[in-house]
């Protein structure tokens, strides 16, 4: 499991301060109000930010950073995802999951490998599973229906997938 979670993208400058957009990838977006710092990747290397004050815009944030004072500064930073350590992460039900920890999971089907969780593509309501196959991408509805179990300590969600699914 990764130590870390992504919880955001970061977009274009927001004027000549140094402010940033962030957007968030988080169902919560009211995660960010608790922060007092975050983490960015560059060149493999986490740098620690901590965070001066927070706005809301639409969908996204406006984000100030300790040490990012202008706009050139605040350029370098875009385009890479803002993430937090794992403990500081919320608190998930039964059930819930954090997408990391899904990415790379076996797909089986009547104990038939069908291929690899490749990603999760959240629609707005339902998520769908990009399954990777040796043949093609199926993409599969996160819903219990097809999803019968998914089992974190063994790597692999259980599916039953309706009739033609694997054809289309």
């Amino acid at each position: 499991m990764n130590e870390t979670l992504v919880i955001g993208k970061i977009g274009a400058p927001h004027g000549i301060k140094g402010e940033i957009k962030v957007f968030p990838l988080t169902d919560d977006p009211s995660r960010f109000d608790a922060l007092k710092t975050f983490y960015i990747k560059n060149k493999e290397i986490y740098q620690e930010y901590s965070i001066t004050k927070i706005k809301y815009q639409k969908s996204n944030l406006i984000v100030k950073l300790d040490g990012i004072d202008d706009r050139n500064s605040a350029e370098e930073l875009k385009n890479k995802y803002v993430e937090i350590d794992r403990q500081d992460g919320i608190q998930l039900e039964e059930d819930e999951y954090y997408i990391v920890d899904l990415i790379g999971l076996k797909v089986y089907e009547n104990d038939i490998l069908l291929g690899e969780l490749q990603d999760v593509i959240q629609s707005g309501g339902t998520d769908i599973y990009s399954i990777k196959t040796s043949a093609k991408d199926i993409l599969i509805p996160a819903v219990s229906q097809y999803i019968q179990e998914i089992d974190m300590g063994n790597k692999k969600i259980i599916v039953q997938l309706p009739d033609g699914l694997k054809e289309l």
